[in-house]
Parts: structure tokens; C-alpha cells; sequence
């Protein structure tokens, strides 16, 4: 991810992890980190994670041509497929389940999916995925044993990633179900999803209502859809139809699954 200039961002950053919240150092400014249950407030590896989300928000806002939505991001052929939704909704499970199913799918991102709004492309931001017990289980990596954290489950850090991709689709998860299915979005539902997605919007866009403007910028003229989650590998093999364009309607797509 570089800064405006295409310049790789240089950032010192201290953690001051005896305070509650913790606090980073990163430049001259301060910048709290989110507060910690109690069990957790002396565990090194919560307050480094609570820390590096800090500092992504600091790195994130000098690039003011980027919309960052809370969101999955993998490159499908060369075409971006963003797969949005709010924490355990399930992303980081479906994309994982992208890669295991295709290795010429090539991982953009977790949890951070960074949209430029001028060149329409979206940008990889490397990192592990985190991934939980029960995820793992769906996913036939059981094996795993930590409860919770930053995973490498499927050789990503092996792996290629793609620099950036041109933004193809949208998926706004909305809720899980027996069988994955999905539905198109209009432009202004798909909207209002993505906004409450947006992650560390400015303070001044938001008074200026910029935010809608940016947001719309980053979406208009892409596929837009709305997502329920059936199994894993089932969501990935209809996202990536219809990212490819092979997916046909609604109800080919459920009467072939129930044949299947």
C-alpha cells in the first residue's frame, strides 16, 4: 500500500501497553488504541493487534483517494471481487474458502479492502487472515489449535499476491442459510450497506456528507450484490460464477444446487 506520490509510507511507531486503553506512538500523534476486556489487558499479542489497527488507520487516512471498507478482497481472474460485511459475518471464512478452491485466485486482502475512486482499482493490503475455531472446522483445518488469531491456513504468505486488481464485483453479506444464494443490488441499497462498512471515515468528510460522494465513487458501474452464506466452498463457488459471469439467474443457480 503506498501514500499519495507512490511513495512507500515510513512510520515509527511506539506501543505504550501499560495504559488502558493502550496507546501508539506514531509520529507526534497519540492515538488510542480500543479498549481491552480485562482478561486481555496484560496479553502482548491482543494489544500488538489492537495497536497495528491503530496504525493502519493512521497510514490509511494519507491516502484520501481510497475508500476502505470493512471487507475480504481477492483478485479472480484478474477481476477484484469485494466481499463485505461486519465482523464473524463470515468473510475471512468465504475468502479462504476462495483460495482453497482455486489456486489461480490470488488474495488482495482482509479486512481491509482499500478501493481507489479515481482508477477504480483496488489495492492489496498483505496480512494473515484471522480466522476462528469453528471457521476452521467448516473449512477441514481443524488442526489448528489456537482459538483465535492471525492464521496462515492456506499458504498465503507462499503465495503470489496480486499488487491490484480492477474492481469487478461487490458482495454484501447479509445473512447465512442452508444453501448460499444471492440477489442483485441496486446501486442505493448497495449504498446504504456499503457506508456502514466504511472504515475510519474523516471526521470532516463526514460533516460534509463527502463520505456518500466517495462511497458512490468507488461503487458506481460494478456488480453489486447481496449474500447469504451457505456452506464455504458452496458461497465460493457462486461467487466466483458470478464474478466470471457463469453464475446465470437466481433460480438456475438454486435448481442446480438442489439437483446437485
Amino acid at each position: 500500500m503506498l501514500t499519495a506520490g507512490e511513495r512507500t509510507p515510513r512510520v515509527s511507531a511506539y506501543i505504550l501497553a501499560r495504559m488502558q486503553p493502550p496507546c501508539v506512538v506514531v509520529g507526534d500523534d497519540v492515538l488510542r488504541c480500543s479498549e481491552l476486556p480485562a482478561k486481555a489487558k496484560h496479553d502482548a499479542a491482543v494489544i500488538e493487534g489492537r495497536a497495528m489497527l491503530a496504525i493502519n488507520s493512521h497510514v490509511l487516512r494519507m491516502r484520501p483517494e481510497l475508500v476502505v471498507l470493512h471487507a475480504s478482497a481477492l483478485s479472480i481472474a484478474g477481476r477484484a471481487a469485494v466481499i463485505v460485511g461486519p465482523t464473524t459475518s463470515g468473510k475471512s471464512t468465504t475468502a479462504i474458502a476462495l483460495l482453497m478452491g482455486d489456486a489461480q485466485t490470488l488474495p488482495l486482502s482482509d479486512e481491509f479492502a482499500l478501493i481507489d475512486k479515481r482508477t477504480l482499482e483496488v489495492e492489496a493490503f498483505p496480512r494473515l487472515f484471522s480466522i476462528r475455531l469453528g471457521a476452521r472446522k467448516l473449512l477441514g483445518l481443524s488442526g489448528l489449535s489456537l482459538e483465535w488469531d492471525a492464521v496462515d491456513p492456506v499458504g498465503v504468505w507462499s503465495r503470489e499476491w496480486a499488487a491490484s486488481s480492477k474492481r469487478e464485483a461487490f458482495f454484501f453479506i447479509e445473512g447465512r442459510a442452508r444453501y448460499a444464494s444471492f440477489r442483485p443490488l441496486h446501486l442505493s441499497e448497495a449504498l446504504f450497506m456499503a457506508i456502514s462498512n466504511v472504515l475510519w471515515p474523516r471526521e470532516t468528510d463526514l460533516k460534509k456528507i463527502r463520505v456518500v460522494d466517495e462511497v458512490l465513487a468507488g461503487l458506481e458501474g460494478a456488480k453489486l450484490y447481496a449474500l447469504t452464506l451457505g456452506p464455504p466452498r458452496e458461497t465460493a463457488v457462486l461467487i466466483r460464477s458470478l464474478v466470471l459471469g457463469t453464475a446465470g439467474s437466481r433460480e438456475d443457480f438454486g435448481a442446480e444446487r438442489r439437483c446437485g
